[in-house]
């Protein structure tokens, strides 16, 4: 059988294609023989190359324009964005000769959620093609947010409407709320992340425990504050003095290096934080920008510690075995954490003070084994739930 993942593959933030890289590698698990065929929600074909570290000019209008207005911006590109991914559909569907042996999984992030009607256009627009060679669907561990507008909750009505919807998993309890308000058949069921198996998909390990080397995850504001629905938002100024007061509270002890998810917007935000840094006089060092989701696992290896507000970067480090530090900015952060059974490791938004005070806990390993406990029964779950899904599409 061959089977689509739909899912933001290709997305700046390389933590979604971990999530596309894992669900891949658990699928193969359970049915070595699939065929496995990703689409990107937005047509996208390939990573951003370590040379895209500008701001796109489509980004940048996005970016300035007010909240109000954005949904009017991405309705007056839509035009030219269908029909780029009309061409892609087109493409990939011609190459099916037995429509009959496909299956679909939407396979996890945060697609059920607005963010200027952005993802309730693509995700409609994609149950229209899939509705067009009558497979299965179903839909994996993603997140769904609590506040959609009225007209993109129409647009997700009707996709999930004119699919043939075999089976509906929420990857956090929050989630599950927010799905269940769409009256879906099949009732939607908790699943978890795939990126919980991130370790064992990529065949990486944590590197030897050099004790106090702290990994600070840095996201630009604009681009939380694009996608929150359900949290905080941040102007650039707070962030870099979160991270100066963050770093300043724990260089006696600690080696601190920067990283990022991979976008544009969170490198040029590392560097400009950096340089802050410097000039104040610290010692710390700025990780390279990873290019692919294996770079990006690689990167997260190397703490012994991570802090980071983006919620990839803090499931890969839990899957390393590596203590990850939540700053809780969405509801998917904190929904995270708690699923894992480490909501005391999970952060006001901006805390510095306090996210230096649990890396001396994270440090002293004290929760290990707990961890460890809690990340076998989550990735045990994640397999067993995924099994069932794939009956559900055979059937």
């Amino acid at each position: 059988m061959k089977t689509f993942l739909l899912s933001a593959r290709y997305s700046d933030n390389l933590g979604d294609g971990v999530i596309g890289d894992c669900l891949e590698w658990m699928i193969r698990r359970i049915r070595p023989g699939n065929e496995i065929i990703h689409m990107d929600v937005a047509a996208r074909r390939e990573f951003s190359p370590r040379d895209a570290t500008k701001v796109s000019p489509a980004k940048r209008v996005f970016y300035s324009l007010p909240m109000p207005l954005r949904p009017l911006a991405v309705l007056l590109a839509w035009p030219l964005q269908r029909s780029r991914l009309l061409s892609a559909w087109e493409e990939t569907l011609s190459s099916l000769h037995r429509p009959g042996q496909v299956c679909a999984i939407v396979a996890g992030g945060q697609l059920i959620s607005d963010v200027a009607l952005n993802f309730p256009l693509k995700i409609n627009f994609a149950s229209r093609q899939l509705s067009s060679i009558k497979c299965p669907v179903a839909i994996f561990a993603v997140g769904a947010s609590s506040k959609i507008s009225p007209l993109g909750r129409r647009l997700f009505q009707r996709a999930f409407d004119q699919i043939d919807l075999r089976w509906v998993g929420a990857r956090d309890r929050d989630s599950l709320k927010n799905l269940q308000a769409f009256e879906l058949k099949p009732e939607p069921r908790l699943t978890i992340d795939p990126a919980v198996w991130a370790k064992d998909a990529y065949q990486i390990r944590r590197k030897v425990d050099q004790g106090n080397v702290v990994g600070i995850g840095i996201a630009h504001p604009d681009e939380l504050s694009a996608h929150v629905s359900d949290g905080a938002s941040s102007a650039r100024d707070d962030f870099v003095e979160f991270v100066r007061a963050l770093v300043g509270h724990i260089s006696p002890y600690c080696k601190t290096v920067l990283f990022n998810n991979g976008s544009a917007e969170d490198e040029l935000f590392t560097k400009y934080i950096a340089s802050k840094l410097y000039s104040n006089g610290f010692e710390i060092e700025v990780a390279a920008r990873p290019e692919t989701p294996r770079a990006l696992v690689e990167t997260i290896s190397q703490f012994d510690v991570v802090v980071a507000h983006r919620l990839h970067s803090n499931i890969i480090g839990f899957s390393l075995g590596i203590p990850t530090i939540g700053m809780r900015w969405d509801k998917k952060v904190e929904s995270f954490f708690m699923e894992s059974g480490r909501s005391d490791y999970c952060l006001p938004f901006l805390d510095a003070a306090a996210a230096g005070d649990l890396i001396r806990r994270a440090i002293s390993r004290t929760d290990a084994e707990a961890d460890q406990e809690r990340l076998q029964k989550l990735k045990s779950f994640a397999m067993t739930e995924l099994e069932l899904l794939i009956q559900a599409v055979e059937k």
